[in-house]
């Protein structure tokens, strides 16, 4: 080993002198493979934090969600309300403990001027169920949750470095939160992103109430040990079976149960572009290799006569192709330091152009130690991969003819020759395959570019309105709300209109099951929703195909009208006129919204627009006017969920507004 060792010294410090009395080879070879290597590691660092590695909390791979599906009716249904999250905790055998929380508004006053935050309403269980421990103080207990217990609140992290400047001391400080003294007991970790709240609160659910307005839900659970997948959805299956009868207007008896663990539950939106990209990198490395290995080729065919010198001393076969592999190794690990700070520069740069919320909050997107190990592999690899033909080549060296003053014979030169065309050859083949790559790449951005989203986003603000139930109880109440900000939003200079809607379009996510009485057809499928004003046609260039549109006295008024869209009227009157006719979404008639009469008489067919998204088709939509039912808005972080965008119908919501504003150019 002693002698190994030395041996391996004397070939680096050879190598290195090498590569100093030829600095022009020394400067290409490693600033072409650090190239290839600092994307790598860039692109690397960024999959590890986002998907290999996204979370802080204890086994997420055991943190289960769940929901039933029947795909041939594109029904989804998720347990959301506090009294099935009580239902599946009493009923449930697979799950240690269970957890909910839900995102809401949470008005901070009694300190200067009001300010809204996030906050989430946690079950007491949720910070032991996480496995997390709090950066400063406690976090929340059972105790916690006691009725006699004194209010409390955990701040999170980036909250407390933006409100208090980082102060430990907040410990102890009272807080008013809806209304409510609370006192701070902890500040949770940096990565510690639960739902990305800057307070977390207590919550104690109770049957058939909604404790702090809280309304819908989000549940998980942490599967038992030697639980499998088919047990629990076994177990699982009558509870839910049970739910959707007594809350879904769909007549459902087969559907299938969904576990999905935490990664899954809140992939990346990026994921699969990250791997394709990481593809890409990773034929620039094999093109950067295969360049390298090409002129080390030349270089050992310059060398020949040095080789020949030490094999005549001595030096076997397999001590030369190690000499070679050395300067190979010294040269792979130059890059490789070069890469590594080249990847913590572009970092930045990378992460500046990814879209927002579109990782998790959690991540942590740095050079960390796992992708450093990745570096030194990844040099070491590239390092045996460029120089190993050529220390191959070299080793087979003909001791009589190199000594020759005539240098080589022509056996080594066919043969030299020979493996540097198919280098040659394996480059361009490998450059045209990232070339065409990134044509396609470039062809779909300019597809999506060219998608029609009904308007021009430039010209157009959006905004959440939140309308606290303690002080818009009624519907009266928020509708006259909506209708004094109209008129004040109206007098603004530079405003060309307002609208309102429950939600913007291309990605509305809210529907209801649907009746069409004397259609032949009954579709199997839900419909869009959407509460508008009269100028949101207009606004997202709605162009009108019959009847007419929603007017301003139709919106103030009592009347049931409403618009469908060209799929709706295709799809249920085939083969007559749709005005006039009537349409019930039944699902209107259950909380939040309670209608007492579900039935709207079309007005009027609109062309289509896309309502869920740019990739999926258009469904078909029902527009009726916001005055009719309880304006609600998603709180869901839709990116930070899988089946958010697949499962239309059963959001949760909560009382407020989506207005949309179109300004002048």
């Amino acid at each position: 080993m002693l002698t190994w060792a030395d041996q391996f010294l004397q070939d680096l410090r050879f190598g290195a002198r090498n590569l100093i009395r030829d600095p022009g080879f020394a400067t290409s070879t490693i600033l072409s493979l650090a190239l290839g290597i600092g994307a790598t590691t860039a692109i690397f660092s960024v999959i590890y934090g986002v998907i290999l590695d996204p979370f802080p909390y204890a086994h997420p791979e055991t943190l289960y969600s769940f929901y039933a599906n029947v795909p041939d009716r594109n029904f989804y249904f998720f347990p959301e309300t506090p009294d099935q999250y009580l239902q599946v905790k009493e009923q449930n055998h697979v799950f240690s403990d269970l957890i909910a929380s839900t995102i809401s508004d949470v008005f901070w006053t009694g300190t200067g001027e009001p300010l809204r935050l996030r906050g989430n309403f946690v079950t007491v269980n949720t910070f032991k169920v996480m496995g997390v421990r709090p950066l400063l103080g406690r976090y929340i207990t059972p105790d916690d949750g006691r009725p006699d217990a004194t209010p409390v609140a955990l701040l999170g992290y980036k909250f407390w470095l933006r409100q208090f400047g980082g102060d430990p001391h907040v410990l102890g400080r009272e807080m008013r939160l809806n209304d409510k003294v609370r006192t701070v007991i902890g500040v949770m970790p940096r990565r510690f992103m639960w739902r990305g709240a800057d307070v977390y609160l207590p919550i104690v659910f109770q049957r058939g109430r909604f404790v702090e307005d809280v309304r819908g839900i989000f549940v998980m659970g942490r599967l038992k040990p030697g639980i499998t997948d088919s047990e629990a959805k076994t177990n699982l299956h009558p509870i839910l079976q049970d739910m959707i009868t007594r809350s879904s207007s769909e007549h459902v008896t087969k559907f299938q149960i969904v576990l999905n663990n935490f990664y899954e539950t809140f992939p990346s939106g990026i994921r699969h572009s990250l791997w394709i990209l990481f593809g890409a990198v990773s034929l620039l490395l094999l093109i950067a290799c295969t360049n390298v290995s090409s002129l080390l080729l030349a270089r050992a065919a310059a060398r020949r006569r040095e080789i020949a010198v030490r094999a005549s001393l001595g030096a076997g076969r397999m001590r030369l192709i190690r000499q070679l592999l050395t300067e190979s190794a010294f040269i792979g690990l130059s890059a490789g330091v070069l890469g590594a700070v080249l990847a913590f520069v572009s970092l930045r740069a990378i992460l500046a152009i990814v879209p927002p919320n579109t990782i998790p909050d959690e991540s942590e997107v740095t050079l960390n130690m796992p992708v450093l190990f990745f570096t030194l592999f990844v040099s070491l690899g590239a390092a045996i991969l460029f120089g190993l033909a050529p220390a191959l080549q070299a080793g087979r060296v003909d001791v009589a003819s190199a000594l020759k003053s005539a240098g080589r014979g022509v056996s080594g030169v066919f043969r030299e020759a020979r493996i540097r065309n198919i280098f040659v050859v394996a480059e361009v083949a490998l450059a045209m395959i990232l070339l065409v790559s990134a044509s396609l790449v470039g062809r779909t951005l300019l597809r999506l570019e060219q998608v029609q989203v009904g308007t021009r986003p430039e010209n157009v603000l959006t905004m959440t309105i939140p309308l606290p139930d303690r002080r818009y109880p009624t519907r009266e109440a928020r509708n006259a709300f909506f209708f004094e900000l109209l008129e004040r939003a109206r007098q603004i200079p530079g405003l060309k209109d307002i609208a309102l809607n429950q939600s913007v379009h291309p990605f509305v996510y809210f529907g209801s099951g649907v009746v069409v009485p004397g259609s032949s057809v009954q579709s199997k499928r839900g419909v869009v929703v959407s509460q508008i004003s009269e100028v949101y046609p207009a606004m997202v260039n709605l162009r009108l195909l019959q009847g007419r549109f929603l007017t301003a006295d139709d919106v103030r008024s009592a009347k049931q009208l409403a618009l469908v869209n060209e799929k709706f009227a295709k799809l249920f009157f085939p083969n007559g006129s749709a005005i006039g006719q009537t349409v019930r979404l039944p699902d209107l008639r259950k909380p939040p919204e309670q209608l007492p009469n579900d039935a709207f008489e079309i007005a009027g067919v609109v062309s289509d627009l896309h309502n869920i998204g740019l990739r999926r088709e258009t469904m078909p939509e029902v527009w009726f006017r916001f005055r009719q039912a309880v304006m609600w808005v998603c709180q869901r972080r839709c990116w930070r969920r899988a089946a958010c965008r697949q499962q239309a119908w059963s959001s949760r919501w909560r009382p407020g507004s989506i207005r949309s504003i179109r300004t002048n150019p």
